[in-house]
């Protein structure tokens, strides 16, 4: 079953060990929409979907904007026993029901470099490479003078 995650489901969506505690009590502060997956009474996978005109992709910092149509769909994670068992399709039937309740048309996600399973069930789904980027992200480096 998949619902709409509640700030009850934070200690359960840290469990998964992808982000911290804090990390998703600011998506959800901002308005961000987040999706889990649940078996039993475990969260056993989880999406986020920003509605948000301007999303930071962490933790690659590169900026993407997201147009008054569009939802952006970011950082999916399923626990790996129940991948391919139908909890992929599951989050993208929800997804299909916030666009319709927020009235958007299209779906922009990014697929990292290197996961192959992601990129191929997109693209099996009907998703459509827009454009591959290349990120190169330098920490700001400080100097201090004694």
């Amino acid at each position: 079953m998949v619902r709409q995650g509640l700030a009850a489901d934070l200690d359960g969506l840290t469990l998964l060990g992808q982000s911290s505690r804090e990390e998703f009590s600011r998506r959800m502060a901002a308005g961000d929409h987040c999706a889990v997956a649940v078996a039993g009474d475990r969260i056993v996978g989880y999406e986020w979907y920003s509605t948000r005109a301007y999303h930071m992709a962490e933790p690659f910092h590169y900026g993407i904007s997201v147009p008054s149509d569009s939802i952006y769909a970011f950082d999916a994670h399923i626990v790996p026993e129940y991948r391919v068992r139908g909890v992929w399709l599951s989050l993208k039937e929800y997804l299909a029901c916030l666009m319709r309740d927020l009235q958007r048309s299209r779906v922009l996600t990014y697929v990292e470099d290197g996961n192959l399973l992601s990129l191929r069930t997109h693209l099996r789904f009907g998703f459509k490479p827009y454009k591959k980027v290349f990120v190169v992200h330098v920490p700001h480096v400080f100097t201090l003078s004694i």
